[in-house]
């Protein structure tokens, strides 16, 4: 007979880890999304990358940073880098203004989790296939200062529609971009889920190509009311500010300051209310040629509440945590074949009120790689992982709850990526994980925190057939499984196919 309370213990293991991996994924993707930003006032981005860029919003906008992540690091790596610049430069327009896309593809999502206590077990299987088709409308003035857009997409569970008004004010010492937009979401399977989105996002940065200082401010504020709002999926409204200065030495040199400050207001419910504050500083640097030195110092303030659900009574509960991170990494190129990469992370995190779920603790993640260069086109990476997490006890808390939570993780990293002049982007990557709990006692007869072995794969490509013609798919597998227990493993995957066709 299954265990009730074993099933929610293991479904609530894998929310918390997926908050928490989030959290991380979040401020990477903020950092790569701000240098990009940086990169457009240098070089002019194609249409591939732009593209590239905007699928990354999207992804970010739905709380996916994972696969936003994925879109920015190929949008970076597609930008061309003048190694002799030190100004930022005007950026030259293409001459079309009017752009169609029909798209049609298939999402693919599949998650299978087993679970057991002794010899009893049983497994929970969510599985969804959905075709479907859409169109991208967008239309650019001839000074490409005035943008409209529009995005539809249909499939099984949903008709979703996106519109965008986009405007430049521009001197010569000045830009001022406002954009409003609109998102309607009909959900015909949970019909709840619908819901009408108004934004509006407004942004002025610098624009005098002769100075060594550059700096951004934007502000985006959402409304977003379901059809059926609810305590645990309550109407709301969203702000979110991000200022950055950065001083340019020259292209390869800067040092940046950013400030971001994030509200969420639930309106008639207190669940999902959150504010945040992050702050961070950031230098690059190249010596000797061939080593590249980046590292950056953050410090995270964030006050939030949620809702705790049991047998007598449904209540609202309010922590506040502080998250102090160290990021630096080198990379040493050997030779025009071989470049040594080496990445570091400490995240120091507590929370004003200790509990056995939120404990304060320490991880640090280490990534040493080697990556050879085949040619202008290909590079293969092949590296070492290691992370671990550390908790901190407390004399009112469960001491041993919190130690089983401690982990050490050391595995292999690898990735193949290929990028052409012609705008084909493929990149793969692989990681396989020993996770083990040092500290969970042995004669625990089941633990949510037991040693595991982890493989993902992760899969991108970008394929234009021919100048109208673009296949794009991307999609990720996770294999988590226990060695411990027969009968507590998860399996997760996911694709997206989409072919385009541009008028």
């Amino acid at each position: 007979m299954n265990n009730p309370l074993i099933t929610y213990c293991v479904l609530l293991f894998a929310i918390c880890g997926k908050l928490f991996a989030q959290e991380t994924e979040q401020g990477e993707y903020e950092l790569l999304a701000m240098e990009i930003d940086m990169l457009g006032s240098y070089s002019t981005f194609s249409q591939n990358t732009n593209a590239l860029i905007d699928s990354a919003k999207e992804y970010a906008l739905k709380g996916d940073y994972d696969f936003a992540i994925v879109y920015l690091e190929e949008a970076k790596s597609s930008i061309t880098t003048p190694e002799n610049v030190n100004k930022p430069n005007e950026i030259s327009h293409s001459k079309k203004i009017f752009f169609f896309n029909l798209q049609t593809g298939i999402d693919y999502n599949r998650q299978e989790f087993e679970l057991g206590f002794e010899q009893s077990d049983s497994v929970l299987l969510d599985e969804l296939s959905k075709p479907f088709v859409g169109f991208d409308l967008r239309y650019l003035s001839d000074d490409h200062t005035f943008q409209l857009e529009n995005n539809l997409r249909y499939d099984k569970e949903n008709l979703q529609n996106e519109l965008f008004l986009q405007n430049e004010f521009k001197n010569s010492s000045l830009s001022f971009t406002p954009k409003l937009g609109i998102v309607f979401d009909k959900n015909f399977s949970y019909s709840t889920l619908g819901y009408l989105e108004v934004f509006t996002d407004l942004g002025i940065k610098s624009a005098d190509i002769n100075s060594s200082w550059y700096w951004s401010i934007k502000n985006l504020v959402r409304y977003k009311r379901f059809e059926q709002s609810t305590e645990t999926i309550p109407n709301f409204i969203r702000n979110t500010f991000t200022a950055y200065l950065v001083k340019s030495y020259n292209f390869n040199k800067n040092l940046q300051f950013d400030y971001n400050f994030d509200l969420n207001e639930s309106i008639k419910y207190l669940n999902n209310d959150f504010s945040e504050h992050d702050a961070g500083i950031s230098y690059q640097d190249q010596f000797f040629k061939r080593l590249k030195f980046r590292g950056s110092i953050r410090s995270r303030i964030n006050e939030f509440n949620y809702l705790v659900q049991d047998e007598l009574r449904d209540s609202s509960f309010t922590n506040r945590s502080q998250t102090y991170s160290v990021n630096p990494s080198l990379k040493y190129e050997l030779n025009p074949l071989f470049s040594i990469d080496l990445k570091y992370k400490v995240d120091f995190k507590k929370f004003d009120i200790k509990t056995e779920q939120e404990p304060d603790y320490v991880f640090q993640f280490i990534n040493p790689a080697l990556i050879t260069h085949l040619n202008d086109n290909v590079s293969i990476k092949l590296g070492y992982v290691f992370e671990k997490k550390s908790h901190k006890t407390s004399a009112l808390l469960e001491e041993q709850y919190i130690k089983d939570q401690n982990y050490s993780s050391q595995g292999i990293a690898t990735g193949l990526d290929y990028a052409s002049v012609s705008g084909i982007i493929i990149s793969l990557n692989a990681e396989y994980m020993l996770r083990r709990y040092p500290n969970v006692q042995e004669d625990v007869t089941f633990s949510i925190y037991s040693n595991r072995n982890i493989l993902n794969f992760l899969f991108f490509a970008q394929v234009p057939i021919n100048e109208n013609i673009s296949i794009n798919a991307i999609g990720s597998y996770d294999n988590d499984k226990d060695i411990d227990s027969d009968f507590n493993d998860s399996i997760s995957s996911f694709y997206t196919f989409e072919l385009t066709y541009s008028f």
